[in-house]
C-alpha cells in the first residue's frame, strides 16, 4: 500500500481505497446500508483491518495518515461504544447470567473491569449528549471530549448543558484538548455559581 492510498471509514465499514471509483462504490454501499462485496459489514471491517495490519507501516507514517488514522480510530470507538450502549439497553447480557453489561463486556471481551464500566457509562451518556455524540461519530472529537463534557452533567446543570452543548462542541473542535479542558472548567465554575 502506498502513501497515496486512502484509508476510508464510514459508519462501521472500513476499506482500503486506491481509486475514486472504489470510493464511489464504498459510499453507495454505506449509504444504502448494504455490505461491501459478499461479506457482512463487520467482516469487511475485519478484512480492512487485516489489510492495515499487513501494510508496510512506513506507508502510514506521514502526518496526513496519522491524522486520518486517529480520526478513524475515534470514529470506530464511538461506533463500538454505541453498540455496547444498545447491548446494555437490550439486557441480553443477562442471558449469560451477568449482573450487568459492564461485567459481561469485561468477561467476554477480556477487558479490565474499569474499561468495561467506562465504555458502558460513555454509551449511556451518549443518549444525553447528542451534539457531542455526533461530533465523536464524525471523528471531530474523541472519547476524552465526551468524558469531559459528560462530567458537567449533574442535577441542576442538565438544562444549561443542553443549551450550551453546541457551543462546547464548537470549542472542542477548534481548541487543543488542554485549552478545551480549561474552557470546560470555566463553564463548570459558572454553572456552579448560577445553580
Amino acid at each position: 500500500m502506498s502513501v497515496a492510498s486512502l484509508i476510508f471509514l464510514a459508519g462501521s465499514t472500513v476499506g482500503i481505497v486506491r481509486s475514486s471509483r472504489q470510493v464511489s462504490h464504498l459510499r453507495a454501499c454505506i449509504l444504502g446500508m448494504g455490505s461491501l462485496g459478499t461479506g457482512t459489514v463487520v467482516q469487511n471491517l475485519v478484512d480492512a483491518i487485516d489489510l492495515l495490519v499487513d501494510a508496510d507501516v512506513s506507508s502510514l507514517a506521514d502526518a496526513e495518515s496519522i491524522k486520518l488514522l486517529e480520526r478513524e480510530l475515534s470514529r470506530f470507538e464511538a461506533i463500538v461504544t454505541k453498540a455496547v450502549a444498545a447491548f446494555d439497553a437490550s439486557g441480553d447480557w443477562a442471558n449469560d447470567g451477568a449482573k450487568g453489561a459492564a461485567p459481561w463486556v469485561a468477561t467476554a471481551c477480556r477487558l479490565p473491569r474499569a474499561a468495561a464500566r467506562r465504555q458502558v457509562r460513555r454509551g449511556r451518556m451518549m443518549r444525553h449528549l447528542p451534539e457531542v455524540t455526533e461530533a465523536w461519530e464524525r471523528g471531530h472529537l474523541s472519547s476524552a471530549h465526551l468524558d469531559l463534557v459528560a462530567s458537567l452533567r449533574r442535577e441542576g446543570t442538565e438544562e444549561a448543558l443542553s443549551r450550551d452543548e453546541p457551543l462546547l462542541v464548537r470549542q472542542a473542535k477548534s481548541l487543543r484538548f488542554e485549552q478545551f479542558a480549561r474552557a470546560v472548567a470555566y463553564w463548570d465554575q459558572m454553572a456552579d455559581a448560577i445553580f
